[in-house]
């Protein structure tokens, strides 16, 4: 579901944090429940951090596609851990590939490597095939 920057983010307040050593520029959230924070490199968000609950997550972001009007992640990683101990419960590596169905980009494979809070690995692999856009239900 979408909605508006404004309705979404109208009572928060952004600031400019510190620039780190790869040119990643931290952007802070004040009043937003999730305690996000985010890194922006470029035109693109390198970083995103959260808290969900039980879990705090930070999201990073090592490659993307560049399809003209914007920036798809092809190439992130997701760390989990305890918000009040900062303990580890595990992290994820993702690699995503893209089709472009008639201006549309749409996912075509993913590869999960994960590994759970005790160290046990797996690999999830995902192909999606005959990738085609549907016609329009007539309402």
């Amino acid at each position: 579901k979408r909605s508006s920057f404004e309705k979404a983010h109208g009572k928060n307040e952004f600031y400019l944090g510190e620039k780190d050593a790869t040119g990643a520029v931290e952007i802070g959230v004040e009043g937003d429940a999730m305690g996000s924070n985010y890194k922006v490199r470029g035109q693109q968000i390198c970083q995103v951090n959260r808290v969900m609950g039980p879990v705090a997550f930070t999201i990073n972001t090592q490659d993307s596609l560049d399809t003209g009007e914007g920036y798809i992640s092809t190439k992130y990683n997701a760390v989990f851990r305890n918000p009040n101990t900062d303990e580890l419960r595990g992290k994820s590596e993702f690699e995503e590939t893209y089709e472009n169905v008639d201006g549309y980009y749409l996912p075509t494979r993913e590869v999960v490597y994960s590994i759970d809070e005790g160290g046990k690995k797996t690999t999830t692999e995902f192909s999606f095939d005959k990738i085609e856009l549907l016609e329009p239900a007539t309402v």
